[in-house]
């Protein structure tokens, strides 16, 4: 059983990652130090329970990142390994005790937005900060009062605005990097309904809705953050969401789409000196290429070689993977 003094240590060690939990000052309820990320010292998001003996509850995301980052196998507050025999190294907190889980949802907690008076508990603050009424009501009183208002109020008002997104926006990346995916792209709608050119709300939805699997939903919010960051000159930006729709266009089998996409990058002469994307793009050609010849293999009843590079396409992560493996049985059942 590791000291206090250890633990401590260990925590201030880790504190300079990035924090997946709820602000710690805004939690209301006492004696929540159960509950607290030993990895980022704040309130645990979507709670997660180590193997160990200790028993060390976690955010989600900050004990998946831990484990990405260390390939560790033990528990990074007391160093434990997880049981001989298993590959699982954490439960969920409901999982692990239902009667805990209940006791977590109930703990009180502020509105992590500034300015807003909210109180309630941890299991409403996604429906809170994704309420129509929340946080909308003195922005509505001043854009109706704009053309009385004299400039230092219209200024204030602009900033309370900015200020709202930029509290949305921190909340939203918090669930995006906990995976809780749904309830990101809710809050990323909220900041981008009082801020439409948010690039980096559109990007972090755009990546909840890819890993939903709704890649339709992602390629539209890529093409806006694009839009936005040609705008705005942020070739960063472009060149990001430009990578990320090559990627929706590849996967749901749009391959001209993803080819065009980052060839027009590459044409508009943004600073891509590192040679990755003129390679990418090189990489979806040949992609498509394989797809053509295995369609033409299956035109033409060579159903052994069409199975060949429909396999070669699931390798490469290509087309819609479901439909690609489908068509690969199908293939093979004609070929036998």
């Amino acid at each position: 059983m590791e000291t206090e003094e250890e633990e401590e240590g260990a925590t201030r060690r880790r504190r300079g990652r990035g924090s997946s939990g709820f602000p710690l000052s805004r939690v209301l309820s006492d004696n929540v130090d159960e509950f607290t990320c030993k990895i980022c010292a704040d309130f645990a998001e979507s709670p997660v329970v180590t193997l160990c003996a200790n028993k060390h509850v976690f955010c989600k995301a900050c004990l998946e990142e831990w484990f990405l980052s260390s390939n560790a196998l033990s528990c990074p507050s007391c160093q434990e390994k997880a049981p001989y025999g298993t590959d699982a190294r954490f439960e969920s907190l409901k999982e692990h005790s239902p009667v805990l889980s209940r006791v977590y949802e109930k703990v009180r907690v502020r509105c992590p937005m500034e300015g807003c008076r909210w109180v309630g508990s941890i299991s409403e603050i996604t429906l809170h900060l994704t309420s129509a009424d929340s946080h909308n009501h003195s922005f509505t009183n001043n854009k109706e009062k704009r053309s009385t208002t004299n400039k230092e109020e219209l200024k204030h008002a602009a900033s309370a605005e900015q200020s709202a997104a930029g509290g949305l926006l921190k909340q939203a990346n918090n669930k995006r990097e906990g995976k809780q995916y749904r309830e990101a792209v809710q809050l990323y709608s909220k900041c981008l309904s009082i801020d439409k050119d948010s690039a980096e709300a559109l990007r972090g939805r755009g990546e909840c809705w890819s890993a939903l699997g709704a890649f339709q939903e992602a390629i539209k919010d890529y093409k806006e953050c694009q839009t936005v960051a040609e705008k705005t000159k942020n070739d960063a930006c472009v060149l990001s969401c430009a990578r990320a729709l090559m990627d929706m266009y590849r996967k749901t089998g749009r391959f001209e789409e993803s080819i065009s996409t980052g060839a027009n990058v590459l044409k508009s002469g943004l600073n891509v000196d590192d040679g990755s994307l003129e390679e990418e793009v090189e990489r979806i050609r040949y992609a498509y290429h394989i797809f053509q010849n295995a369609e033409e293999d299956e035109r033409e009843k060579r159903y052994a070689d069409a199975v060949v590079k429909y396999t070669q396409l699931l390798e490469m992560d290509c087309g819609l993977r479901g439909k690609v493996r489908n068509r690969a049985r199908e293939v093979f059942t004609f070929a036998r």
